[in-house]
C-alpha cells in the first residue's frame, strides 16, 4: 500500500519541452486532479510541496543561498545560471541587434 502511494508522490507530471501543447496541458491538469483528489481524502501528506512553490522566480534565486531550504526546482534553470558568464555592459549593449532594435523603438515612438 504505502508503495502505491510513494509513487502518486514521487510521479513527475511536469510538462517535458519535447512535448506537444496538448500533451503538456493534460500533463498539467492530471496533476492538478490528482492533488485535489489526494488533498479531498486527507492525504496531503502525500503531495509533496516546495518551499518557495514550484517555480524557478528571481526572488527565489536569489534566496538559494541564504535559505536552506530554498532549491531550484527546474535543474536546466540552474545549469543556465551557473553558466551565464560574466556580465559586461558594454559588450552587451554594443550588439547590432540592440541597436537596431533601441533605433526602431525610438523612431515607432515619434
Amino acid at each position: 500500500m504505502t508503495s502505491c502511494f510513494t509513487k502518486v508522490a514521487d510521479s513527475n507530471f511536469s510538462p517535458d519541452p519535447e512535448d506537444e501543447l496538448m500533451t503538456s496541458i493534460f500533463k498539467q491538469y492530471e496533476k492538478v486532479i490528482v492533488e485535489s483528489i489526494i488533498t479531498s481524502f486527507g492525504l496531503d501528506f502525500l503531495v509533496k510541496d516546495r518551499h518557495g512553490g514550484d517555480v524557478d522566480t528571481v526572488n527565489n534565486v536569489r534566496k538559494i543561498g541564504e535559505d536552506n531550504e530554498m532549491i531550484y526546482k527546474n535543474k536546466d534553470n540552474q545549469k543556465a545560471y551557473e553558466n551565464r558568464g560574466n556580465y559586461n555592459t558594454a559588450e552587451y549593449h554594443a550588439g547590432t541587434n540592440y541597436q537596431t532594435i533601441k533605433h526602431d523603438a525610438r523612431s515607432n515612438y515619434r
